[in-house]
């Protein structure tokens, strides 16, 4: 069922005029615009393994969803629901990098558009004996936009036989959606990330050579949001200077910075999880 348009400007600070864009916009669903299907990059899988499954989320054309990980300024975050057989255990799904928009009045915001694939690793037990079969359920929720914003949401349910030895499934999809996520913070190598300011207003300082382009992508925190962020890029590479904003909610509280940060080189393009906890 679709949330009055008057119900969603209440729930998120929503940029865009609300409008038809054309006349099939005046029809549209919120839970058919956006499609999921469940795919294994194993099938069968094999007892006392690990495997991922791989979401994938098609987005109608012209539209777009938000980012998993944070929203931004407005919007809601796309969020999923996986079960599996007990005994399973299943992981965290991981998200590829947003695209970063700017609306008007310096409203940001972080959304998916067209075709992504969400991964979440999966450890079969060693109990589940071959020859039997294991069901995941997926249960999505969304909010959908384009000059009007529709709320959605979707199930897919997929099942996978267990055997002695599992088969490969998928490869490129897999790979193509491995690509995109981001990597650990070692991997990025000669870089420099310097915490400057006080615990009330956080700066951080990062430094890429060889970057021809860069984007940070901060994760939602309930006590730190990023109010500031200038991005230069020059023959040497890539600068980042990126301010903060922290409010102490309970003693212990402590800046919670976490994002990726994207990079693109000569090489190409690539991103790293930051993680990295502030130190004055």
């Amino acid at each position: 069922m679709n949330i009055p348009l008057l119900t969603l400007a209440l729930l998120a600070p929503l940029a865009r005029p609300v409008a038809f864009a054309d006349e099939s916009d005046a029809d549209a669903d919120g839970n058919k615009l956006v499609k999921l299907q469940l795919i294994a990059e194993r099938t069968p899988i094999e007892p006392n393994s690990t495997f991922t499954l791989g979401l994938e989320v098609k987005i109608e054309r012209r539209w777009h969803v938000y980012w998993g990980e944070n929203p931004g300024d407005s919007g809601l975050p796309f969020t999923v629901e996986i079960k599996g057989p007990e005994g399973f255990e299943i992981g965290k799904l991981h998200f590829p990098n947003p695209k970063r928009e700017v609306l008007e009045g310096d409203i940001v915001q972080y959304i998916h558009e067209g075709t992504l694939l969400l991964l979440a690793d999966v450890k079969v037990p060693a109990s589940r004996k071959a020859g039997t079969t294991a069901q995941f359920d997926v249960a999505a929720r969304w909010l959908v936009c384009t000059d009007i914003c529709l709320a959605g949401s979707g199930t897919t349910t997929l099942t996978l036989p267990l055997a002695e030895k599992a088969e490969p499934a998928n490869a490129e999809r897999f790979t193509a959606a491995r690509a995109k996520l981001p990597r650990p913070w070692s991997e990025l190598g000669r870089v420099a990330a310097n915490w400057s300011g006080d615990e009330s207003a956080p700066k951080l300082h990062i430094v890429v050579p060889g970057a021809t382009a860069a984007e940070f992508f901060p994760y939602t925190s309930k006590t730190t949001k990023l109010t500031g962020r200038k991005i230069d890029i020059g023959k040497q590479g890539g600068t980042l200077a990126l301010e903060f904003e922290f409010e102490k909610k309970r003693d212990g509280d402590k800046p919670d910075v976490r994002g990726v940060l994207w990079l693109k080189t000569d090489k190409g393009e690539s991103s790293y999880l930051f993680d990295k906890p502030f130190k004055q």
